[in-house]
């Protein structure tokens, strides 16, 4: 792609995470964003339709590089390794927390801003289904590692961070392995 395009969509995609710091999607006008951006009208529509397909694109594209950590924690890996994938994963989360934190907020609308959001819970089933012989729970199992890691992380970047990556890694290696019984001996 050029240079220029690949330029341009970053400042028009930084533009519109700084403003969603202060306002609403709903409220953001392309004209407001492009005058953050220092972007003209013209170019901004060159790229894109409206505001909320900027966006979509920006989710898009965090959620598949989190399915590709997923992709990288898998049973072929020592305990060890799978520890390790998991800090790799922690850490690029922390990495764009405030990005995580809005998509987190807005997890309600997440289904409909873009099919990543399937393909990483289907990732998860895959892994999950493998893992138990095509377990006729795996519905189950795939949103309770998929919404219990998603809120052990917000819960981690809401409280300040306090644990390393490495902490909260084990503790969440902990409880998805092995539940709250792990934590009772």
């Amino acid at each position: 792609m050029d240079a220029r395009i690949v330029t341009t969509k970053k400042f028009l995609k930084e533009a519109l995470l700084n403003l969603l710091s202060e306002q609403p999607l709903s409220k953001i006008s392309v004209k407001t964003l492009c005058a953050h951006a220092e972007i003209n009208r013209a170019t901004f529509y060159s790229h894109y339709k409206d505001v909320p397909s900027l966006f979509d694109e920006i989710i898009s594209e965090f959620i598949s590089e989190i399915g590709k950590h997923v992709n990288l924690i898998n049973d072929d890996l020592s305990i060890i390794d799978r520890k390790k994938s998991f800090v790799d994963l922690i850490k690029f989360v922390d990495r764009h927390s405030s990005l995580f934190v809005l998509i987190f907020e807005n997890s309600s609308n997440i289904e409909n801003y873009t099919e990543q959001y399937q393909n990483l819970r289907l990732k998860i089933k895959m892994k999950i289904s493998d893992e138990y012989d095509k377990n006729i729970y795996a519905n189950y199992i795939t949103d309770y590692f998929f919404y219990a890691g998603g809120s052990l992380l917000y819960t981690w970047i809401s409280n300040g961070k306090k644990e390393t990556p490495e902490q909260l890694a084990k503790l969440m290696f902990a409880l998805l392995t092995q539940g709250y019984s792990h934590f009772n001996k």
